[in-house]
């Protein structure tokens, strides 16, 4: 019995490599993740700025072309 438990330890040191580059292989890939993930967070809060610029642009252009057409209807009246 210890000789069948030897030889499965023996069996199972041969493939320790495996396990450890496995788990090489997960902290790399948990790293990679959490980058990635803080790169969408920044891209997230990057299309939001610009989502936020372009509705005040909007803005901006509607009160501006309020001013013109109140400033010809002015014009035109008096």
């Amino acid at each position: 019995l210890f000789k069948l438990l030897d030889k499965a330890n023996r069996e199972l040191k041969r493939y320790s490599h495996v396990n450890k580059k496995a788990l090489d292989q997960f902290v790399s890939h948990s790293e990679e993740k959490e980058k990635l993930l803080k790169r969408k967070e920044e891209l997230d809060r990057g299309c939001q700025a610009i989502k936020d610029l372009m509705n005040a642009l909007d803005h901006q252009k509607y009160e501006a072309i309020q001013l013109t057409f109140k400033q010809v209807h002015v014009t035109t009246s008096g």
